[in-house]
């Protein structure tokens, strides 16, 4: 098992095909449709996350950005990546330190780069 991840996308075909993917490269994937039921997972207590992955734009509420940055206060060492389609060059602004953005489209790849790559 390479741990356990918290996945935050609001498209719920990408939101299955990437848990379903993640699962398959070892990860122990727990999903979340929006930045609330993100943010209510990740202050619950219920599980301990290795990784966030989140999208930017999760439409109403919380967006990626700030789900990112309650998740680095539940788990200071956790590893932050963003998708985003558009935004990229927020990241720079509104990323957290030690963090890794992938481009939507991407490749399992990448985004597997990406992780490894974000540790904080």
């Amino acid at each position: 098992m390479k741990g356990r991840l918290i996945l935050v996308e609001d498209d719920e075909y990408l939101r299955e095909e990437l848990s379903s993917a993640l699962a398959g490269e070892g990860f122990v994937v727990i999903s979340a449709c929006n930045g609330v039921q993100a943010i209510n997972e990740l202050s619950s207590g219920a599980n301990i996350f290795d990784a966030i992955v989140t999208d930017i734009n999760l439409g109403r509420g919380p967006d990626g950005w700030e789900v990112a940055s309650k998740a680095r206060i539940f788990f200071p060492a956790i590893h932050t990546v963003y998708m985003s389609g558009e935004g990229l060059h927020e990241w720079s602004t509104k990323g957290m330190a030690n963090s890794a953005i992938v481009s939507k489209p991407f490749r399992l790849s990448q985004l597997l780069t990406a992780i490894s790559s974000s540790a904080a």
